[in-house]
């Protein structure tokens, strides 16, 4: 017999991990309110929005692990709001403590990935650190560098960078213990930040030979 299963997507791990195992721990979306409208219409608005709100909260983690997914719902298991905490937080709440276990990646976000795509970005790598540094600091804080204060922070976690890396690289080369997972981080980091910005570059040629 052939298996017909579909694979599970991303929407399905975090309502398996997260929004199956709250809702049978208790948690439910708040009473409606009418509008105007009678009791069973509101209701089947509330559940509509309720819905889509699950949706917007799956499409949120949806880059996050397992165990990360686990550490959310430990999170929301004494997060729960109203009188009996048992109603989910807003989106914002919810969406603000995901990103403090795990900040979402600049790739699933357009309006900061542009930003490597632009020629910002193809300035930047021909200092590796420097790419790294500020794919990281957009990141975290879901911004490009605009303020002063932002450029000096990067600037100094580039010598960190920098630093770190040519210690690992040379305790390597002589063979004594070095920082694996510090390199193995930077170099991660580094292939998405390049191919965003190789990405950037082709498209700009495509349009120059166009125009």
């Amino acid at each position: 017999m052939t298996d017909t299963a579909k694979p599970e997507t991303k929407r399905d791990r975090v309502r398996r991990l997260v929004i199956i195992p709250m809702t049978e721990f208790g948690m439910c979306r708040r009473p409606a309110k009418p509008k105007g409208e009678t009791k069973a219409e509101a209701n089947a608005r509330a559940d509509g929005q309720h819905r889509a709100f699950l949706d917007r909260v799956c499409d949120e983690l949806g880059h996050m692990s397992d165990q990360q997914l686990s550490q959310m719902r430990r999170w929301l298991e004494v997060s729960g709001v109203g009188d009996k905490r048992n109603y989910w937080p807003d989106f914002a709440t919810i969406a603000g403590t995901a990103h403090n276990f795990c900040p979402r990646p600049v790739e699933e976000l357009p309006e900061l990935k542009s930003w490597f795509l632009s020629a910002k970005g193809e300035q930047l790598q021909a200092r590796p650190a420097l790419l790294v540094a500020h794919l990281r600091f957009i990141q975290k804080f879901r911004h490009p560098p605009v303020k002063q204060r932002d450029v000096e922070r990067i600037d100094a976690k580039v010598e960190a960078l920098e630093a770190e890396r040519r210690l690992a690289l040379h305790l390597r080369d002589v063979d004594r213990p070095f920082d694996e997972q510090f390199l193995f981080d930077f170099d991660q980091d580094l292939a998405r930040a390049q191919a965003m910005v190789d990405a950037g570059i082709a498209k700009r040629a495509v349009s120059e030979g166009a125009a």
